[in-house]
């Protein structure tokens, strides 16, 4: 006797009203699918995904407010659902992004290759081995082979203290680790996050923040002032006024933002 296949909750995440109409209307023609909504940017779906634990999303790449990539980085929940990425730029459809997402749709799909994608996400979600480690093992991969999207774009969604917060990459001052959480503190008021400082590093880029110590990260643009201050060691001042010790072993990360031919050498005397 064959179980009944249970109903997939599924989420449609597309700007283009004409894109989430044509998946609307290829899932209502599959048995067992549960449509719990449709957004247009990727802000809302991160809510919606955090708040209703659909099964799998249909996300789309280019999305405003948050692309596909930042809605998947948000996402550190221990309910993940399945992410199916849909797009129309080719050069995402890469070898490297189909190994680390569950599938990959590329516009104008067809029905036949929307049902094989829907198919695989049953089986998977049927063998009952949507370990959220292994997702977000998989999502770790994704992100590290992604670029960052431009900065002056970005913002980053953190869930801190029980609610959802989104900080704009310029708002951060600096970053400092304490025992099990970092602590992102911004001109008028710090939020903490259960991560590690060397995770969190991850999702921010280079081009803006550097690591100074094992334990502080700081947004290059907000530096005001550097000391050399002994053995190689040296004072960052910052805009509002916090003075913080860099060492010698990550000195390498200023010199990279103040270029080539600076010297931080030590002060005599």
């Amino acid at each position: 006797m064959e179980v009944a296949e249970r109903s997939l909750r599924v989420l449609i995440a597309d700007d283009e009203s004409l894109a989430r109409e044509r998946l609307r209307q290829m899932l209502v023609a599959e048995p067992n699918i549960e449509i719990i909504g449709e957004c247009a940017d990727g802000r809302t779906t991160v809510e919606v995904i955090l708040r209703e634990s659909p099964d799998i999303v249909f996300l789309d790449v280019k999305m405003p407010e948050f692309d596909g990539f930042q809605v998947v980085e948000a996402l550190e929940s221990d309910r993940l659902p399945l992410i199916i990425l849909v797009t129309a730029f080719d050069q995402f459809a890469l070898p490297a992004f189909d190994a680390h997402v569950f599938d990959f749709l590329l516009k104008p799909f067809d029905r036949e290759r929307f049902r094989q994608a829907l198919h695989r996400a049953r089986q998977q979600l049927a063998a009952s081995i949507l370990d959220s480690e292994v997702i977000k093992n998989r999502f770790g991969r994704l992100l590290a082979a992604l670029p960052p999207p431009p900065v002056s774009h970005r913002r980053l969604a953190l869930k801190s203290d029980g609610r959802f917060v989104f900080v704009g990459l310029d708002e951060i001052i600096w970053i400092s680790a304490a025992t099990n959480q970092i602590e992102l503190h911004l001109a008028k008021s710090v939020v903490r996050l259960r991560q590690t400082i060397a995770a969190f590093e991850k999702r921010l880029p280079e081009s803006q923040f550097a690591r100074v110590n094992r334990s502080t990260i700081v947004n290059l643009d907000h530096i005001r002032e550097i000391r050399p201050k002994s053995h190689g060691d040296y004072f960052i001042f910052l805009d509002e006024g916090t003075r913080i010790c860099a060492s010698r072993t990550h000195r390498g990360n200023l010199l990279r933002f103040l270029g080539p031919a600076t010297s931080l050498a030590e002060e005599s005397g």
